[in-house]
């Protein structure tokens, strides 16, 4: 159901305590190999895969969106914008630390540049009409035994069957200058800030206020439909009125998502375009 888990397998059986039972409680002992567990994503995840650079650092893909772990938290460092469109797989670049690749059910490409930009894909790449089901990267062992060592090869698969095989280019297989340092900066960042906002008091409250603010617009609406159905209306006429009470709400939640956008000071480039 959309939680992650980390479990090792080479923990054995507990030991039974009483000898005289060992062996008939040996099946029956549990494995205690389960050692974190957090929720992820709303539905189960396409793809789950740890950093080749960051062995602690785990790629989440679901949905519209997909996250950057640190194994051991219980939220994730990294929660990406929401995508136009179904997400399929994922892959780590093999010799870029801040580079990912994102599959799409549209058949696009998403390469995310972490030291270019953290809220929007850098390079985007029709790969094929069909949805992408696979992807995956020539590992660096096997393109040693090549005379074109220094190609680096992207294999992507589809739902009908085709296989499609990408040269990736210089820019994208080459690091920057301390690129590792650089992304290694950005995950710290990121926990430092997930800490924080664990840690702020201001948090609670403005959930708390928020949930007040929730229970008292609902028994506000709760005595206006009241109100209604005890004003003897026809069908017709309740129904208009409870149009234009409608109206009224989503016109008071546009207002406040504006104020919102307008204080953490989003520009419209960073919005999904069901917020344009």
């Amino acid at each position: 159901e959309g939680d992650i888990i980390f479990a090792d397998l080479s923990i054995r059986k507990t030991e039974a305590t009483n000898k005289e039972k060992e062996d008939e409680e040996d099946e029956d002992a549990e494995f205690s190999c389960v050692k974190w567990i957090a929720v992820d994503h709303p539905r189960p995840s396409v793809y789950l895969q740890e950093s080749p650079f960051f062995p602690q650092i785990l790629l989440s893909v679901s949905d519209w969106s997909f996250n950057l772990w640190k194994l051991g938290e219980s939220k994730p460092l990294f929660c990406s914008p929401l995508a136009n469109t179904y997400l399929t797989a994922g892959a780590w670049s093999l010799t870029r630390p801040a580079v990912l690749y994102v599959a799409c059910s549209d058949g696009q490409i998403l390469v995310w540049d972490f030291t270019d930009s953290s809220f929007n894909p850098s390079i985007s790449l029709k790969a094929t009409h069909s949805k992408i089901t696979s992807m995956e990267f020539l590992s660096s062992s096997s393109q040693l035994s090549h005379a074109g060592a220094r190609q680096q090869l992207l294999a992507v698969g589809d739902e009908v069957g085709t296989l499609h095989i990408f040269e990736v280019p210089r820019n994208l297989s080459r690091p920057v200058h301390k690129e590792e340092s650089l992304m290694l900066k950005f995950l710290e960042r990121e926990l430092q800030r997930m800490e924080s906002l664990a840690d702020d008091p201001i948090v609670p409250a403005v959930d708390a206020a928020a949930d007040a603010l929730q229970l008292e617009s609902d028994n506000n609406r709760s005595t206006e439909v009241d109100h209604l159905n005890s004003s003897g209306m026809v069908p017709e006429e309740f129904a208009k009125a409870n149009k234009a009470m409608l109206a009224k709400e989503e016109e008071e939640f546009l207002k406040l998502e504006s104020i919102f956008i307008t204080e953490l000071s989003i520009s419209g480039d960073q919005l999904p375009n069901f917020f344009k």
